[in-house]
Formats: C-alpha cells, structure tokens, sequence
C-alpha cells in the first residue's frame, strides 16, 4: 500500500510525508494512485516501542490472545512490541511464545517476546514466583522460538556465559548485582536494564551497584 499524507505536522513545521508497504520513503517512490490521507493539521510522531507488557484489557501474554492485545497496544499509539512472559516452568514459558500470530491492519507488530525470568534473583523477585526461579543455561533455550529479550541477574552462576551465547537483548533486572558483576555483564553484550531502580540492587556510595555500572 502507498499513502500521501498531506496537511501533517512535524517539528519542521508542516509538511507532506510518504508511505510505502508500511515504511516512510521519498515521494519518488511512490506512484500517482498513492492513496492521500488528510492529516487535517494533526502531528505525525513515530510509533512507540513498548518492549515490556504482560498484558492488557484483561488479558495476559502467558494466556495468548495476542491480537486483541496487539489491537490495543496499536489503538494507543504502539506500533511494535514484546510480549512478556513471567517467570514460570520453561514448558510454559515456551508455550506462550511458540507462535507470534499474523499481524492485523489495525494491529501492534509483535517482535518477538521478552522472557522476564526464570533468570532472575529470589532477593529481587517482586512479584515474581520463586518455586520457578532458575540458573541460566543456555540449553534451555534449544527448541525455544520467538524470543527476542531476556531479563536476567547477572550474579547467578552460569549468567555470563548465557550472556554471551544468547541469540537476544539481554537486560539486567531483578538483580542483587554489584558493580563489578553488572560492569562485566554489559561488556559481555547485556544492552539494557528492566524497570530500572525497581526490583534491583540500590546506589550506596561504596556499593554502586547495577544502575552505575
């Protein structure tokens, strides 16, 4: 599909912008029967990414429904995001993640899923359940599909090996990490932090801890 969207307005003031198959192009790439949406003087911002949700409207991702999730996400203004999983058995787990469904016109592309757990520190479980609390291995991501993030703490035995050999972001959450650990951790490839202050080990002037490093 190709749109012409005429009368938008972006930080440049107003302006004409171009789409083709779902993506912003220059107008020379689209053809004369580009469909013209009227922004009306409307401002075009781009899609939210919301890479932590496990759930909405009633559902929950370990539940599926997927779609009518993905519809929301796209009714308020997500355009792609990770479904998220809680820390359960790994059976489960690679239940809720074994298909992402076909993407609707009017819904939120799913990426992929984000694992917030089994991984994680009983200290900083939350509400997390600790009868599945597991080490990280890597073994347990064989036959596993569609997972594209993963929340762990990096303290645990076996986390910086898992670190580097998983096919995904790795964020640091849930952690009684101290700064050394979480240092190494990010320079073995960990990109992010999950919910940060929030479930993770605080800032103390001798002990700075995950959000410093």
């Amino acid at each position: 599909m190709e749109y012409r969207i005429v009368n938008a307005v972006t930080d440049k003031g107003l302006v004409e912008l171009y789409v083709k198959d779902g993506v912003f192009c220059p107008e020379n790439e689209i053809s004369d029967l580009a469909e013209v949406i009227d922004a009306k003087g409307l401002r075009v911002r781009a899609g939210l990414v919301e890479i932590h949700s496990h759930g909405c409207i009633g559902y929950d991702t370990m539940e599926g429904h997927l779609s009518e999730m993905s519809a929301f996400q796209f009714a308020h203004g997500v355009t792609s995001w990770l479904p998220t999983t809680m820390t359960m058995p790994l059976s489960e787990i690679a239940k809720a993640t074994e298909t992402v469904p076909v993407r609707g016109k009017d819904e939120a592309r799913i990426m992929g899923f984000h694992l917030e757990g089994p991984y994680i520190a009983e200290q900083y479980k939350g509400a997390q359940n600790a009868a599945y609390l597991q080490l990280p291995r890597l073994s347990h991501l064989h036959g596993m599909k569609n997972y594209k993030m993963i929340t762990l703490a990096p303290e645990l035995e076996g986390a910086m090996e898992f670190i580097g050999g998983a096919d995904a972001v790795i964020s640091l959450g849930h952690s009684a990490a101290g700064y050394g650990i979480a240092k190494e951790a990010f320079e073995r490839g960990a990109r992010c932090l999950t919910h940060t202050f929030n479930a993770m080990s605080p800032i103390a002037h001798r002990a700075p801890g995950v959000i410093p490093a």
